[in-house]
């Protein structure tokens, strides 16, 4: 989990910049940049990469989704639900 953390860090980051669909997500320098790295260290695909990072983030309540406003930060205080 720990090769992880800075993809994560950057995620969380950006959503909580403002809510954003999964295109301009990894149009973001570093994030592209982290997502390749790991894909190469792991041998995978860096779309695999992306997309299991933002559903484990998403499953650690940490993001969420929603089709009319793309990816954003989860409220950890009023727990909202897309």
């Amino acid at each position: 989990m720990s090769e992880y953390k800075t993809l994560d860090e950057l995620i969380v980051r950006r959503v909580a910049e403002k809510r954003i669909q999964f295109t301009p997500l990894f149009c973001a320098n570093a994030i592209q940049a982290e997502t390749r790295r790991l894909g190469t260290a792991l041998n995978r695909d860096p779309y695999r990469v992306r997309d299991g990072r933002l559903q484990a983030l998403k499953r650690l309540g940490q993001i969420a989704y929603s089709p009319k406003t793309g990816w954003r930060k989860q409220d950890p205080i009023a727990g909202e639900k897309p």
